[in-house]
């Protein structure tokens, strides 16, 4: 199914309202590529740690960043684990710092469409889609609730964290600038991520019967098991484990009925690799464009889809 098809279904009330999985793309969009601490991990990084050594693994990189900043205290009086909450603090604040007024009108706002998509899931620790749409600079925090006999850490319960505007929730299962304790960066913690993943599988398996779902009360992680996905400006690396793990259970879920699955999209500058009889792609994504094109373009072509 083509997305504009998909789109006619959602806007003739025949389909499930899409969720799109946002990726830093969104700011390389608006910036046209220009590297900062929104569009570019090595910037980032570099701005915490002028002497950091990148070598691309990013979430090794800010491991490296936590060990070198501990050894080198002259009292050695703080132990690892604050010393990586004080540099997410830094992270949060380098990225509340750019200033975004010269570009906002470069920004593809056109695909939050509350016509077409229900929900983001963001991958960005910024709230800058939120604060363009309501023109507000405090965001309420909500939490998607999760029924367990024991509590929630306050971990699993900022995984729940959620912004609503204009009818649509923004959910930032990798942390926000809002709460810097809650940014998912380094090894350990993508790590400990793989059990609240596990949490939220668990709590899906008890309140859906034969794979439907009801919208009411869903979290990010129940969104990626039933809806259509439109992903934006990301690439899914390997390290976005939870966000896998969420995919690789949809596709058990319905090996046996695959037919029932919703579609995923992805931008992409090598369409040929998510064609359905290449045996790597593991969860069969659509390219936005079925020929090789540059971002920019595929931007352009969403964002006159959904602003229809």
């Amino acid at each position: 199914m083509e997305l504009s098809e998909l789109l006619y279904k959602i806007n003739s009330g025949k389909g499930k309202k899409a969720v799109v999985i946002l990726g830093s793309g969104f700011h390389s969009q608006a910036f046209k590529c220009e590297k900062n601490v929104l569009t570019d991990w090595e910037t980032l990084l570099k701005k915490i740690y002028p002497k950091a050594c990148i070598t691309h693994n990013y979430t090794l990189d800010f491991e490296s960043i936590v060990i070198a900043k501990t050894k080198g205290q002259e009292s050695r009086a703080k132990y690892s684990s604050l010393i990586e909450k004080e540099l997410l603090r830094d992270v949060a604040n380098e990225i509340l710092s750019v200033e975004i007024d010269r570009v906002k009108p470069l920004y593809p706002l056109e695909i939050f469409n509350s016509k077409y998509v229900s929900d983001v899931i963001s991958l960005n620790f910024d709230t800058v889609p939120e604060r363009l749409l309501s023109g507000e600079s405090k965001l309420k925090c909500h939490y998607a609730p999760l029924t367990s006999k024991s509590k929630l850490t306050e971990d699993e319960r900022n995984t729940l964290l959620y912004h609503e505007v204009k009818g649509i929730k923004f959910w930032h299962p990798h942390g926000t600038v809002e709460k810097p304790g809650s940014i998912l960066l380094g090894m350990r913690r993508y790590g400990q991520r793989i059990r609240i993943a596990e949490r939220l599988r668990k709590h899906y398996k008890r309140k859906s019967k034969d794979g439907v779902l009801e919208i009411d009360g869903c979290n990010w992680y129940d969104l990626l098991i039933t809806r259509p996905i439109i992903i934006c400006g990301a690439s899914l690396s390997p390290s976005e484990w939870d966000v896998w793990t969420a995919l690789v259970n949809r596709r058990r879920n319905y090996a046996r009925n695959y037919k029932r699955e919703q579609p995923i999209y992805i931008m992409t500058d090598n369409p040929g690799i998510y064609e359905a009889r290449n045996p790597d792609n593991v969860n069969y994504f659509i390219p936005i464009l079925s020929k090789q094109e540059s971002f920019a373009a595929q931007w352009n072509k969403i964002t006159k889809l959904l602003s229809k």
